[in-house]
């Protein structure tokens, strides 16, 4: 994490603050620090060599690790920091979002083109990844195609374990300086416990998806548990929920000339 003396300023917050800490309190104090960095750098405060001292290199650091500087496909410019994010991984997780929606609210034929377009997406991704199965599993749901659920179950008996031993993990916010030390002190068993974690949601996932196949409720909430536990964070770990979760939760729904449908 890209903070200099945490524990000075969590002392100097209370004392001047007692009673006001709040989660994201030590955050403006990192990006002044990392301000400070690149200023230090370039030997100016001046914006123009500040900046470019941030730039160097095409990577940056922000209050959570490393990052590199993107937005030129989508604003024109590259003056955003990206942590490991690309737009297809971004309209992958909104269409799939959109689609759950809308299966939902009933809205059949607008689920099943969001999930197409998902799966589109998804084609671009690495043959392992697990967002593949979703995006396929997504849509046998909406065309009552069991054989498309029990493929998506074989890619997460695949592929599940290799993805999330190989996760990116990125450090969260918390809401005490405490909390923040206590991570970074047993950073490894956080790291451990949160994959055994994930590693219970895509099994999880894969019996929910058995069990859809066979034209029975899932024992598990999907979507709507999507909805409580979506992270924060942009790292492998939100890729990998969002591949266990983004799946519709029912099978019902009306056809609505879904089969009809070029998918």
């Amino acid at each position: 994490m890209n903070f200099e003396d945490p524990n000075g300023f969590f002392a100097e917050f209370n004392k001047r603050y007692p009673g006001q800490w709040g989660a994201v309190s030590w955050e403006y104090a990192s990006v002044m620090d990392l301000w400070k960095a690149a200023a230090e750098k370039a030997g100016s405060a001046e914006p123009e060599a500040v900046i470019a001292a941030m730039k160097e290199g095409g990577t940056g650091k922000h209050a959570f690790g490393d990052a590199r500087w993107w937005g030129t496909e989508l604003f024109g410019i590259d003056n955003a920091l990206q942590a490991g994010w690309r737009r297809r991984d971004l309209m992958w997780e909104a269409l799939m979002e959109r689609g759950c929606a809308a299966w939902a609210a009933g809205k059949s034929r607008a689920a099943g083109w969001a999930f197409l377009r998902a799966r589109l997406i998804a084609w671009r991704f690495a043959t392992g990844d697990l967002r593949r199965a979703a995006s396929e599993a997504a849509l046998g749901v909406v065309t009552h195609a069991p054989g498309r659920m029990l493929r998506a179950q074989a890619m997460f008996a695949r592929h599940a374990e290799a993805q999330i031993a190989a996760m990116q993990i990125a450090p969260r916010a918390r809401s005490s300086l405490f909390h923040l030390r206590m991570e970074a002190r047993h950073r490894d068993t956080y790291h451990a416990n949160m994959r055994l974690r994930l590693t219970r949601i895509a099994g999880e996932t894969a019996a929910c998806l058995q069990e859809m196949a066979q034209g029975r409720a899932p024992s598990h909430r999907l979507h709507t548990r999507w909805l409580g536990e979506k992270p924060v964070v942009f790292d492998d770990t939100r890729k990998v929920l969002s591949a266990c979760l983004l799946i519709p939760d029912s099978l019902s729904g009306e056809d609505q000339g879904l089969r009809r449908m070029p998918i």
